[in-house]
């Protein structure tokens, strides 16, 4: 487990390489999945510039730090018997390394205005959806498009 200080809490972006599933709860209780091929379930959070709060880009895992206060947790999950790798604003970074037979899995909860980050791991063969359904996660029902 790492708590992230203030500053590397809200600068720039948190950066997640080897990800391939990302699920996310917002501070009001929004929850979302979307994987690397761009399936996904739930609802998008967005940021007030209307970007995704969490998404990937160019093959990474993003977490916006300017809007973190509308984020209350992320699951970051990698494939079979592969690391994360998260970059911090600085050129800060942790390697997340995988135990034998599992997927990593990054818990990053929002504690006031810092992230702590704890790892666990998930055994291989798992879906998706009951890994997140494993922390927590049921996702929020999409809504119509308006119009």
């Amino acid at each position: 487990m790492v708590r992230l200080n203030a500053r590397q809490s809200s600068i720039g972006s948190l950066t997640v390489t080897g990800a391939t599933t990302l699920v996310w709860e917002s501070s009001d209780f929004i929850t979302g999945t979307r994987r690397a091929d761009g399936l996904g379930a739930g609802r998008q959070v967005t940021t007030a510039g209307n970007r995704p709060l969490v998404c990937f880009h160019e093959g990474q895992a993003l977490l916006a730090l300017r809007h973190v206060r509308k984020l209350r947790r992320a699951l970051f999950v990698s494939a079979d018997d592969s690391p994360l790798v998260v970059r911090l604003y600085g050129g800060s970074s942790v390697v997340v390394p995988p135990e034998a037979g599992c997927r990593s899995v990054l818990l990053v909860s929002r504690i006031g205005s810092v992230l702590e980050l704890r790892s666990d791991p998930a055994p291989n063969g798992h879906d998706d959806e009951s890994l997140w359904r494993a922390f927590g996660f049921r996702m929020s029902v999409e809504l119509p498009p308006h119009g």
